[in-house]
């Protein structure tokens, strides 16, 4: 089947529909205009890259990847998906009933501005097997009054229904989501029994809501959901509460009590970034990874950051530590997460000492830093994206512990010779291992049945990465 491809995603065209596939499992029927809109983006990007870190001329790059210049813009005009295309696309009609599967691809979800100012649609229908409407999926559509799903939890992304029919109250719900809150709202909002979600975005800038009434039973709290609700002081989460977005209380500068139920996982990215009045968090125990501005310009972390104190903990994790205070880094007893840290900071550290109760390195942990060994905790699960990234480790062991070595962890590390990993299911996600630049090898010392082996006969070759099999601790 002929297929656009865009690194790991592709665009089919099959019985009239073109379908977005993006590496992961997830399938969506898009409209014809946004695949060219797709391609568009896709090749204009290559073409900048190819100018940037090619070196090509302007005209040349745009040019080779099918743009036309016209009154001094580069205009795309070579759509290959056309070409992609039997027979007749489909007309979108009044009412879209999401198929359930095209020529045997399961369509689960509905990808960002998939339909877009398509115009002509009135009435959605999904399936109980789509678990997503992206971004602005339905931006634009003037005439969308319906959508009709199973009375279940869907995630909604931002924008996905703006521009349309379906809002017209105060506080707007779609199914079982809270969607939208008008920003003019004052006062108390009791979130209605049944709510299985908060969408992206849905209570953004309400800066006069003073409380919010949150239902036993919320499952997921969308990207920016609360942020600049500066009105609130405290919220207590319900314990069925999962996911928590990017952003989610950003800004929420007079927040200064909340309570994480346990089931969350990721604490992510600027969940509480500029909380200024928050000086005390709780981290539940099922939590395995907090984003390095998770608590950036919050009442603790400048709190932190104007005392002598030159590491930061919460409950039992390291959230950061003073990069250009300190030359030697001792994480003390009991700590069970390393926080991701700002990437490249850690460049004065000579020596790290990791407790047994470590079980999470976050991303960039050690990137950069100049430690030439490090004792890796028996009870470690996961190795982050970049920890290790350009350090000075001549050789590391990873224990059997270890469920996955991220992208980037042990890159650029020009000193290393070998790496033991003796877990057999360890997962290694290229390029968690690359060569040196001096093109010595790197020995992987492995058992013969493991990811490891197969990490090295995928990539040895190219990478300098030479395979040695391992017998409980005792090299064959």
């Amino acid at each position: 089947m002929d297929a656009f491809t865009m690194w790991d995603k592709k665009i089919i065209f099959v019985d009239g529909w073109f379908i977005y596939m993006d590496g992961n499992g997830n399938n969506s029927i898009i409209s014809h205009r946004q695949a060219r809109t797709l391609e568009s983006e896709y090749q204009s990007y290559q073409a900048r890259m190819d100018v940037n870190k090619g070196g090509d001329p302007e005209e040349r790059a745009f040019g080779c990847r099918g743009f036309t210049k016209k009154d001094g813009k580069f205009i795309y005009e070579k759509f290959r998906v056309d070409q992609l295309i039997v027979g007749e696309v489909a007309s979108i009609p009044s009412i879209l009933q999401i198929p359930r599967a095209i020529n045997g691809i399961k369509i689960n979800y509905i990808m960002k501005e998939a339909f877009k100012d398509e115009t002509a649609i009135e009435k959605v229908i999904l399936h109980e097997e789509i678990h997503t409407i992206g971004e602005s999926a339905f931006e634009g559509c003037l005439n969308l009054c319906e959508v009709a799903f199973l009375d279940r939890h869907i995630e909604i992304r931002a924008d996905a229904f703006i521009g349309t029919k379906l809002f017209s109250s105060e506080v707007s719900y779609l199914n079982k989501v809270l969607y939208k809150v008008d920003p003019n709202f004052k006062g108390a909002l009791k979130v209605k029994e049944g709510t299985l979600a908060i969408a992206d975005e849905a209570l953004c800038g309400c800066t006069e809501i003073t409380r919010i009434d949150l239902p036993d039973g919320l499952i997921s709290i969308g990207d920016k959901a609360f942020t600049n609700c500066s009105g609130i002081s405290a919220l207590i989460l319900p314990e069925s509460v999962r996911t928590i977005g990017r952003n989610a209380f950003a800004g929420c500068t007079n927040l200064a009590f909340v309570v994480l139920p346990e089931g969350i996982e990721e604490i992510e990215r600027a969940t509480f970034f500029r909380c200024e009045n928050l000086y005390e968090v709780n981290i539940p125990k099922t939590v395995r990874n907090i984003s390095f501005d998770a608590f950036e310009g919050s009442g603790l972390f400048t709190a932190y950051e104007e005392s002598n104190k030159n590491e930061l903990y919460l409950d039992e994790w390291l959230i950061h530590y003073k990069y250009d205070k300190i030359s030697s880094l001792h994480v003390k007893g009991g700590t069970v997460g390393i926080a991701d840290m700002d990437s490249f900071k850690a460049k004065t550290i000579d020596s790290v000492t990791l407790p047994d109760s470590l079980k999470y390195i976050g991303d960039n942990a050690f990137k950069g830093a100049r430690i030439e060994s490090v004792i890796l905790p028996q009870n470690l699960l996961r190795v982050g994206m970049s920890a290790f990234h350009g350090t000075k480790l001549k050789e590391v062991s990873i224990p059997k512990s270890v469920s996955e070595i991220k992208e980037w962890a042990f890159m650029n590390c020009d000193s290393i010779q070998k790496i033991t990993v003796e877990g057999i299911e360890t997962k290694i996600v290229w390029p968690a291992i690359t060569g040196r630049k001096d093109k010595k090898t790197i020995t992987i010392c492995a058992r013969r049945e493991s990811n490891a082996k197969q990490y090295c006969a995928e990539y040895g070759e190219r990478h300098g990465l030479v395979f040695l099999p391992w017998i409980e601790g005792c090299e064959e």
